[in-house]
């Protein structure tokens, strides 16, 4: 784990009830995002990898808290069904330093691997002729 901050909530747009306004504490490991609830019920973690979180932004609000939103991309046998809206609220503060943290973890760990959340193809082989 290379960041952790507590305090956070939680909140997918597109989703049911179950599934917005959850407190938790969120991790950053080079290759995921984890979101582990402090009171768990029906919705207990998430697992976020880096290559299915898109237009990840930090948020600044004249009022409330400082919050992260990002576009989460299904991935095959992921168990989410559709592209998500998810809001990161920072109750606490550190948005900004959970967003520095996720981007510095995320830049190198991108230098070895590269591929998105759809299935990947087996590569084409070509044989050059002379």
């Amino acid at each position: 784990v290379a960041y952790s901050q507590k305090d956070v909530k939680l909140t997918f747009k597109k989703a049911g009830k179950d599934f917005k306004d959850v407190d938790g504490i969120a991790y950053i490991s080079s290759q995921r995002i984890v979101f582990a609830a402090t009171n768990p019920k029906k919705f207990q973690t998430i697992d976020m990898p880096r290559r299915c979180i898109k237009d990840l932004n930090v948020e600044q609000p004249v009022f409330g808290s400082n919050y992260i939103s990002l576009r989460l991309e299904p991935e095959v046998n992921g168990g989410l069904d559709r592209t998500e809206e998810v809001k990161m609220d920072f109750k606490a503060g550190g948005a900004i330093n959970f967003a520095k943290a996720a981007n510095v973890s995320f830049r190198q760990a991108a230098v070895f691997t590269m591929s998105s959340c759809k299935a990947i193809a087996k590569p084409i082989y070509f044989q050059l002729s002379e």
